[in-house]
């Protein structure tokens, strides 16, 4: 099936995209990148509306792998390799507080009331570790965490080596995280038992993303085994499954029809040792109940490592490596159908 949609191309990043997000209204887009920037951009129609830490004292040094909207869209989080998490006002774009980390974060994301967890990439002697916040409903975040917690040892390395995340969300009502490991597992955390309760081993590859669902009933991870596979968010039963041809770096649930929509592509590296084709960057689009190929999204000329539908699920925001942002938008008559 041809692309039924143009994309609109977000120019603003010079190095690879990490992140993109919608508000929980849909109205407003923020992306990061490799390039130390954090970007907020209208949603309608990609209007560039301004840049998080324009001044050098409030700006990430080097790269930023994640950014998050609060839930009524005041603050904005973000996490770099400067070992910060810093949160913004997204109105005025100043930088509400700079909370300075022991070691790299992998990602910051908030949740209810300003709640906010990070995951860490040890350093030194540092052990991976997730991070809970304390709730900050008034906007007084706190300089520290309420507790730490130790991720799990690795089951295919060494039981003594504890294992890196490689990303992670939010379970529903903040009770759980969901966490994605380096060897291939997905843990659960429980809050209220502060420990990890449950897991999923059906990945065969690395996972890059995982992305909740708009209601939080379920969540999809991708994997570089080029399967994305759907799971209940109470039970983490496996619920849908669809292949691709390529290693999967991202994934997103459509939150209105039932769409999904996965990518990724070869990294560079790897494209003199494995055969290649044009279609390496395009995003796919599957019918999430039937978990068919219903069509594809082309534009990207690089791996894509990060997608995110609005909350309308008429557009769709995805970032490669190439430092492209792409908003692609429905027209909304397509959306009371099961194809593109």
């Amino acid at each position: 099936m041809e692309t039924v949609v143009q994309p609109l191309a977000f120019k603003g990043h010079t190095r690879p995209v990490t992140c993109v997000t919608f508000n929980r209204e849909g109205d407003l887009a923020a992306t990061c990148a490799k390039d130390s920037h954090v970007r907020l951009w209208s949603a309608e129609d990609g209007t560039p509306l301004g840049l998080f830490g324009e001044n050098t004292e409030a700006r990430h040094v080097g790269a930023v792998q994640s950014c998050s909207f609060s839930y009524d869209s005041q603050y904005l989080v973000t996490a770099g390799m400067d070992r910060s998490l810093r949160i913004f006002e997204v109105q005025t774009g100043v930088l509400q507080k700079k909370i300075v980390l022991h070691s790299y974060p992998r990602l910051a994301a908030f949740g209810l009331e300003n709640r906010i967890f990070t995951i860490n990439t040890p350093m030194m002697s540092q052990i991976p570790a997730l991070h809970i916040f304390p709730p900050a409903p008034d906007g007084q975040f706190c300089d520290q965490p309420e507790y730490t917690v130790q991720l799990p040892t690795s089951t295919k390395v060494s039981p003594s080596k504890v294992c890196e995340a490689t990303w992670a969300i939010w379970g529903p009502l903040n009770k759980t995280v969901i966490v994605a490991l380096d060897d291939f597992r997905v843990v659960i955390f429980d809050l209220e038992q502060r420990d990890f309760v449950d897991e999923i081993i059906d990945a065969r590859g690395a996972i890059m993303s995982m992305s909740m669902s708009h209601d939080f009933t379920h969540f999809i991870v991708p994997s570089k085994d080029s399967h994305a596979r759907v799971y209940d968010s109470r039970t983490f039963e496996l619920l849908r499954e669809v292949s691709a041809e390529v290693p999967l770096n991202a994934a997103a649930l459509n939150p209105v029809i039932d769409q999904l929509v996965v990518a990724g592509g070869q990294e560079a590296r790897d494209v003199t040792t494995t055969a290649s084709t044009d279609d390496q960057f395009v995003v796919r689009v599957y019918d999430k109940i039937q978990q068919e190929k219903l069509g594809e999204l082309k534009g990207h000329i690089g791996p894509v490592h990060t997608m995110a539908y609005s909350a309308n699920g008429q557009r769709l925001l995805s970032g490669s490596e190439d430092g492209m942002v792409m908003l692609w938008v429905f027209d909304p008559s397509l959306m009371k159908w099961k194809s593109l």
